[in-house]
């Protein structure tokens, strides 16, 4: 339910996020709300607290930040946020041009860090498990 998933993240009534709402977080929370209508308010505060958060940090830090490169690369890769939230956040990182083309492109790729469809978490830590470390 809403309120338990809002009080669980820590996320207050009127749908602000804490100020370290990191990336294991917002992919994490993307993963679990989808496009579930239920959650559209809280969709929409999310995205608005990572626009926030790409600003605060700055277009000259967020290549330096490797959270924030591969947060980028999952949201631009994510089934669940429209094509002008990827454009806004594309923008954010400095890049003014060709937007929809680069989307597309990372549409074609796939998944890079997140998994967003047909994910099978047994399948996957069995994979995992079968994997030398070294």
């Amino acid at each position: 339910d809403n309120m338990t998933l809002k009080a669980y993240l820590n996320i207050n009534d009127k749908n602000e996020f804490p100020y370290n709402f990191n990336y294991w977080s917002i992919t994490v929370l993307l993963f679990y709300i989808k496009d579930l209508k239920r959650y559209a308010e809280l969709k929409t505060s999310l995205k608005e607290h990572i626009i926030t958060k790409y600003k605060d940090i700055g277009i000259e830090n967020i290549i330096k930040n490797t959270e924030l490169v591969i947060l980028t690369l999952d949201l631009l890769s994510c089934p669940y946020l429209d094509n002008n939230f990827k454009k806004d956040l594309l923008n954010l990182c400095g890049i003014n041009s060709h937007e929809r083309q680069i989307i597309e492109k990372i549409k074609k790729q796939g998944n890079f860090f997140t998994k967003w469809t047909n994910f099978d978490f047994e399948r996957e830590l069995n994979t995992k498990r079968s994997k030398e470390v070294y």
